[in-house]
């Protein structure tokens, strides 16, 4: 204890919380009260919901991937890299604005951190590009379902790198999600009397395929990434690399295929998009983050992209299911589905 001139005791020290601080003026030995520290609305779910935070984050994930898989096939007339191109500029000037806005706490404290975000900033454009060539490609249903593949991948990761045991019962449905895989795909293996327009139909559509197992493949290996790290690490962090490498080689490789000025209405579409992109990594991250290691729940509730790519392949495109996409779908999901539950 000490005292001022006036004899008011003062503790030398004092218990901080988030809620109220001291400050103190040495000169004059004043004690200076400052308001509670405004929590964010998302601050406020996470104390007020601790155990279904990682739901609700999911939730949000789902409903902002879904609308950005539509509005990028909305863009399907713009070069797939510059597509990447023009949205890394946008999602550039909202990282600003909420950096800003926020100012989240964007350390890097653990040194394992920087080794995953290296990994997850050089992975991350090839699931970008591939991402937005399926969409392009395939029925917008067709393409979020094979990018929904993940979980095939992640039960082989498991298996080759960290030597967990393979189950005969993941077997069996690693192969219903390849027979999945394969009515989407149709490979015609006898093309001889195919038209010109079906030629090219079928490679699309198989281009289309492998490009989205691709994605399937990198967004296993980033999942695995991102519960690895540490979960105070703000996923404003890797979207920030992530933006800077995307912009960096999407420019390089849209200026050596050639530029296509967007029209008005693609511009509103990327604006759009870019919102909806940012929304939905950052609640993807933040779910992946705040949920149980066990917890299977928010990994399902992904699924929910399905029945919307559907609903938007019919009222929006015009686009009717083919009876084996929807064979299809039905697989992979019960596939992925049981091996997400035996994991």
């Amino acid at each position: 204890m000490t005292s001022n001139n006036n004899g008011l005791e003062i503790p030398l020290t004092t218990k901080f919380d988030r809620h109220s601080s001291v400050n103190f003026r040495r000169s004059e030995f004043d004690l200076e009260m400052v308001g509670p520290v405004k929590l964010t609305f998302l601050e406020q779910l996470e104390i007020n919901y601790p155990d279904k935070i990682g739901l609700y984050y999911m939730i949000a994930s789902v409903t902002f991937m879904s609308l950005n898989a539509l509005f990028v096939k909305l863009c399907s007339n713009l070069p797939v890299f510059e597509l990447v191109f023009l949205r890394s500029i946008m999602t550039f000037i909202l990282l600003y604005v909420y950096v800003n806005k926020f100012s989240p706490n964007l350390n890097i404290d653990d040194k394992k951190n920087k080794k995953y975000i290296l990994i997850l900033i050089c992975t991350g454009f090839f699931v970008a590009v591939t991402y937005i060539y399926g969409i392009y490609s395939l029925d917008l249903s067709e393409a979020v379902t094979v990018s929904f593949t993940t979980p095939m991948w992640l039960g082989l990761f498991s298996w080759v790198i960290f030597g967990q045991d393979f189950r005969p019962n993941e077997l069996y449905f690693v192969a219903l999600i390849a027979l999945g895989v394969l009515c989407i795909m149709r490979p015609d293996f006898n093309s001889s009397d195919d038209t010109q327009e079906q030629i090219a139909d079928n490679q699309n559509r198989f281009f289309g395929v492998i490009a989205c197992l691709i994605h399937s493949f990198f967004n296993a290996g980033n999942t695995m990434i991102v519960k690895a790290m540490t979960t105070g690490l703000h996923p404003i962090v890797v979207m920030i690399f992530g933006t800077i490498i995307n912009f960096a080689f999407s420019g390089i490789v849209s200026l050596i295929t050639g530029w296509r000025a967007p029209s008005a209405d693609e511009w509103l579409h990327i604006i759009i998009m870019t919102f909806l992109y940012f929304g939905g990594q950052f609640f993807l991250m933040k779910s992946i983050q705040k949920s149980e290691k066990t917890s299977n729940t928010p990994v399902i509730l992904s699924y929910g992209q399905l029945p919307l790519a559907y609903l938007f392949d019919i009222v929006i495109f015009g686009s009717t299911p083919l009876f084996w996409s929807i064979i299809g779908t039905i697989a992979v999901m019960c596939g992925s589905i049981a091996i997400v539950k035996l994991r």
